[in-house]
């Protein structure tokens, strides 16, 4: 398991995660836990259309840095993901997607 601090507003929280099938656990802390050592990375909940409130973190994990969405998880340097995150008047989001190539067309949306 690894712990992660919280992103985001009060209350201040930790997460602590299991890199290989994304399962949590929550704490809520009474401090800030900045000073705390130890953290591999961060993490919020957050409620997604379609799929209710899921921990989205980007973390450390065997020398490479790990974004995870839900039950979704990509290495963040792996060659042709593309990271989107815009606003609307009524919504907030995030776009991942992948493709093998820069010059490809049609890139496969994983979380949107």
């Amino acid at each position: 398991m690894l712990k992660l601090e919280g992103w985001g507003l009060r209350p201040w929280m930790e997460f602590a995660i299991d890199p290989s099938s994304g399962q949590y656990t929550k704490r809520r802390l009474k401090s800030d836990p900045s000073w705390q050592p130890g953290y591999s990375g961060w993490g919020q909940e957050l409620k997604v259309a379609g799929l209710g409130t899921v921990l989205c973190s980007v973390f450390l994990h065997e020398g490479e840095i790990i974004l995870r969405l839900g039950n979704l998880s990509w290495n963040l340097f792996e060659p042709g993901l593309l990271v989107t995150v815009g606003c609307t008047v009524s919504s907030r989001y995030v776009k991942v997607a992948e493709s093998r190539s820069p010059s490809a067309t049609g890139a496969r949306t994983f979380f949107s």
